[in-house]
């Protein structure tokens, strides 16, 4: 998209699948989990914060000797590059799509905020379970709120693990906003249920001062 602000984070490099793809377990792929074809997609507003929509990045915890017998899996990002800037917040959209295999209110992935002296700060930060009935504990956690609430069309529930689905904003303060950032990175940190994954959506960043980076062109 033209003009696209720069402190919306361009994933495109990152992408595992597109939003209207469905998405199935490895342990069990009968077993899908639906998809996000009901998000508008291009750069929308939620819940006051602007975001690029245009992919999903799908983030899975190793298992043991995963990383050898299933090259294409990974759980982190790599580095993104980001319009160099003082930012003292990262909006990360997305969700769980499943349960972690370890206690809810912990961190499910860290945000790691490159600075251009060359340290690095690396902040936990939790999401919650995109399917709509599950637990609802994440209301009492003041860094996560609802983003986008959406239903698969009607031809689509009989394959989907639930019509409901859900996104969630997190907010991930820089910890030295006060320092130059020069790219981030995301990286799952927690199992999840039947081998399911992290979806990262979308992540804005907040300017501590003007950006003078213009927007560019983005597929």
């Amino acid at each position: 998209m033209a003009d696209t602000p720069p402190w919306l984070v361009d994933l495109s490099g990152n992408y595992t699948t597109s939003l209207h793809e469905i998405r199935s377990s490895k342990n069990t792929p009968q077993s899908e989990v639906g998809n996000l074809c009901a998000l508008p997609p291009g750069v929308q507003r939620l819940q006051g914060v602007d975001y690029d929509l245009r992919g999903v990045v799908d983030l899975r915890f190793p298992e043991a000797g995963e990383a050898k017998s299933d090259p294409g899996r990974r759980n982190r990002t790599g580095r993104i590059e980001v319009a160099p800037g003082r930012y003292t917040t990262a909006h990360v959209l997305g969700a769980s799509t499943a349960a972690t295999s370890g206690a809810e209110n912990k961190p499910v992935a860290r945000l790691s905020f490159h600075y251009r002296d060359g340290g690095v700060a690396s902040v936990p930060f939790r999401t919650a379970n995109w399917n709509t009935g599950n637990w609802q504990g994440w209301r009492d956690w003041p860094e996560l709120s609802l983003a986008w609430k959406g239903f698969l069309p009607e031809v689509e529930v009989e394959v989907a693990y639930s019509a409901g689905i859900q996104l969630y904003s997190t907010r991930v303060a820089n910890p030295e906003p006060e320092r130059e950032v020069v790219a981030i990175d995301v990286q799952s940190t927690m199992p999840m249920y039947d081998d399911r994954g992290l979806a990262v959506i979308a992540i804005t960043l907040d300017p501590a001062a003007p950006v003078t980076v213009a927007g560019k062109q983005r597929p």
